[in-house]
């Protein structure tokens, strides 16, 4: 099987599979006994490699890939490198699967204001685990406090005057929740599409 490794010395290597699941009774004569590990031929490798991630390449224009396992060493003179399997690393570490990652968000929308008028931010959400409750905040120059906003994934202000102000939002699912702020400057007097102020 096909395998890859993306290092931070060697860079992104590949080999296959030459010998699965190898009891080591001592690794550079450390005498460290490794119950199960997986060797790839022509996988290079080098010192500083170690954590590298070990995965499958499924060749998809989405670019999707499994984690098999972590690099831990390298025989040089066989040109082979050893990983342990995810397998093994979760039964003695736990589960780390990528899913339990916690939830995250960013603003996405103007900085900048030119003219007056409707103006819309919205939320971008990574993680959520379930649903997902938004609470806009914002505060105007000026101000030292938040004031409530709108509650769902996308905020519309009503741009009259030149007074700046800074968007925050908070998104909370079943396990976690993030915040994001966004300051934004409003510059109304003497701005044209062409001429934003003179900037």
């Amino acid at each position: 099987m096909p395998l890859n490794k993306i290092g931070v010395s060697a860079g992104w290597t590949h080999g296959f599979v030459s010998n699965t699941c190898v009891v080591e009774e001592s690794f550079f004569g450390n005498h460290k006994g490794l119950k199960c590990s997986y060797f790839v031929s022509g996988m290079k490798a080098s010192f500083g490699d170690s954590g590298s991630p070990v995965f499958f390449d499924y060749d998809t224009p989405a670019g999707d890939v499994e984690l098999v396992g972590i690099l831990y060493g390298v025989r040089a003179s066989e040109q082979k490198s050893a990983f342990s399997p995810i397998a093994g690393l979760e039964q003695d570490l736990g589960s780390f699967d990528a899913s339990d990652a916690p939830i995250s968000v960013y603003i996405t929308g103007l900085g900048l204001v030119q003219s007056t008028g409707n103006e819309t931010w919205y939320a971008n959400v990574q993680d959520q685990d379930g649903s997902v409750s938004y609470q806009w905040k914002i505060k105007w120059s000026g101000s030292s406090s938040y004031t409530n906003l709108g509650t769902g994934s996308s905020q519309t202000i009503n741009i009259t005057n030149d007074t700046d102000f800074t968007l925050k939002l908070i998104v909370t699912d079943s396990s976690d929740s993030d915040e994001d702020i966004h300051p934004v400057t409003v510059t109304l007097s003497g701005c044209t599409p062409t001429d934003p102020c003179g900037l």
